[in-house]
């Protein structure tokens, strides 16, 4: 692709009307690839050696405007320009092409925590991150109590950084980050962070900056999310907006078009999903899950199911030696990690030896919109180790009738009956 050198950076920032919050015209921003890449002047002038690279063009001609108090979703796979769009807004990475302009205090919810010291404390890092978001000594010292409270880190803002776990570093981030009291505000992904008291407390906060006019800009890959905040939804797909518009029919025709997509193959046949969170596998070994496959009402192999639809989860696996018995667990999560169904637990009373197939059927599945995670594993009658445990391994993406209007995550029926008060 041509286009002009991605290490020549050019801003040119003309606002936008009184009304427009943010306005983005042409943004793009271009990455180099090296293939190779010569260590010194030196070694470039003695043996001739030049860098070569391939150019990346992570955003491509970004074009839209936001106005005050809209709430704009960012939607698309994975490398598809939404975390670099927003960090560009932040002002983390510089365009390439194109200008951008943003009217007002600016909260970027992105890499929670990323700014902070180790070797200081929680409370250093606060005034730390404060800093850093352009706020005084004395706005800080204004607000700090609040931070505090907020993050819930009271007994522990004394220790250092490196002493806390990644859960309440974000929680410390997140808490710093909204202290500022911000007229636009970016999210990727954050509204899960923490525990699940913090994360409500998180999602309430940002319901209520919704609410009382702040410009949000929030990208997720959760659709019921999407379609819960936002006012309008700006597609993107590698790297270019192809679609931007109501709500409803955007995440509609993005999900619609993952079922065209290419799926990963890692490994024999395992089908996941490409914008999946981090997977984790452990176990002794002794029985090994070689595949799993989800089916559609036709046996088809897919990863994009209906809600209501039929499912089935087929597992193939091998033993190294003749398995007495085990416990099958199997889990179904949000794409930010909360379990929605389960953790299901089945005893295999039987000898199994060699390879082996466990095929799991769901009638209907109740699940709304969105993508979810699945666990399977395979454990030792003791449920204490695993012979093989794939935690958030697997991926499916769910979409509803268009003409839905529930949220949540469940699709549960339910009766209601009428009737006078007897005794």
């Amino acid at each position: 692709m041509t286009g002009p050198n991605p290490e020549t950076e050019l801003i040119n920032l003309t606002p936008g009307g009184d009304n427009i919050a943010l306005e983005v015209n042409g943004l793009s921003k271009a990455f180099r690839l090296y293939t190779q890449r010569t260590q010194s002047a030196i070694e470039r002038f003695l043996m001739f050696k030049r860098s070569t690279y391939e150019t990346l063009w992570a955003l491509k001609d970004a074009t839209f405007q936001v106005p005050k108090g809209e709430v704009l979703g960012i939607i698309g796979p994975n490398g598809s320009g939404k975390s670099t769009l927003l960090k560009i807004l932040a002002g983390i990475y510089r365009p390439t092409e194109g200008w951008f302009n943003i009217e007002g205090k600016v909260a970027a919810l992105l890499e929670l925590g990323a700014g902070f010291h180790p070797e200081l404390t929680g409370r250093e890092n606060v005034y730390l991150n404060g800093s850093i978001l352009g706020m005084t000594r004395r706005e800080m010292d204004d607000r700090f109590d609040d931070i505090v409270d907020f993050s819930g880190l009271g007994r522990f803002l004394d220790a250092p950084i490196k002493n806390y776990s990644s859960g309440m570093i974000v929680r410390l981030g997140f808490s710093v980050a909204i202290a500022i009291d911000p007229e636009v505000i970016l999210i990727d992904e954050v509204l899960g962070v923490g525990d699940i008291g913090f994360a409500r407390k998180s999602f309430e906060r940002i319901q209520q900056y919704a609410k009382s006019g702040r410009t949000i800009l929030f990208v997720s890959h959760d659709m019921s999310a999407i379609s819960y905040f936002c006012h309008r939804v700006v597609r993107l797909d590698e790297g270019q907006v192809v679609g931007i518009g109501d709500p409803k029919e955007t995440t509609e025709a993005y999900i619609s078009s993952l079922s065209q997509r290419k799926v990963d193959i890692r490994g024999k046949g395992q089908m996941l999903f490409r914008d999946q969170l981090a997977r984790e596998r452990k176990g002794s070994g002794e029985m090994s899950i070689e595949s799993v496959k989800f089916l559609d009402a036709d046996a088809k192999e897919t990863y994009l199911f209906k809600t209501g639809d039929p499912l089935r989860i087929v597992i193939d696996y091998t033993t190294k030696e003749p398995i007495e018995s085990h416990v099958l667990n199997i889990t179904i999560h949000r794409h930010t990690g909360e379990t929605v169904i389960g953790p299901f637990y089945h005893d295999v009373n039987e000898t199994t030896d060699g390879a082996g197939r466990i095929t799991i059927s769901l009638k209907k599945i109740p699940l709304l919109r969105g993508e979810y995670l699945v666990t399977i594993g395979l454990f030792q009658d003791n449920m204490v180790e695993a012979y093989d445990y794939h935690d958030k391994y697997y991926s499916f993406t769910m979409h509803s009738p268009a003409d839905w209007g529930m949220k949540g995550f469940l699709d549960v029926e339910m009766d209601v009956e009428y009737g006078g008060r007897g005794e």
